[in-house]
């Protein structure tokens, strides 16, 4: 069961960072006239506080960004999943969306009251108090979003199949 929550939990992070990033990259075309700035502002964790003035694409700054920012929304997009399955939260649809809420919230608290400076998400330095909510409510839609694609996808590999050559022991439908 702990590689299916990995793999769940790792579906389920990619697709939340699609969406975190989508997001930053609009507030960062409103807020700041640079859609990259707040990708570039992740890789401060590498590089430092110079990577909060970084503007434009760059290999070091904005393919960082995203590699470091997709990195740790997988390590929630897992930790959620974890989550679900610890408490049978998966049951429910509702119990799922509330673990989103949870884990979305534990995750501002990791970022911005628990890890040190250097470790932030960064682009706290350059969007608003109201981006950052829209930022980490996109987390919560996009661990949703992901969730339901996960059970898609499990529901359709257990379905069925339709024509073709049937598993020993079963008999094709007619």
């Amino acid at each position: 069961m702990f590689r299916q929550v990995i793999w769940r939990g790792a579906v389920i992070g990619a697709v939340a960072a699609i969406f975190v990033t989508i997001v930053l990259i609009v507030c960062g075309a409103i807020e700041l006239n640079s859609p990259l700035a707040p990708v570039n502002c992740v890789s401060h964790i590498l590089w430092g506080d110079v990577a909060f003035d970084r503007t434009e694409f760059s290999l070091k700054y904005t393919v960082a960004g995203l590699i470091l920012n997709a990195a740790a929304i997988v390590m929630w997009g897992v930790l959620f999943e974890g989550f679900l399955y610890l408490t049978s939260m998966r049951l429910a649809r509702a119990g799922a969306n509330a673990a989103a809420v949870i884990i979305t919230v534990a995750a501002f608290v990791v970022d911005y009251y628990i890890v040190p400076a250097r470790l932030t998400p960064g682009f706290e330095a350059r969007l608003s108090a109201t981006a950052l909510f829209v930022v980490y409510v996109s987390l919560a839609l996009g661990l949703m979003i992901g969730d339901r694609i996960v059970r898609l996808m499990v529901r359709a590999a257990a379905a069925p199949r339709r024509g073709g050559a049937q598993p020993t022991g079963h008999t094709a439908r007619q």
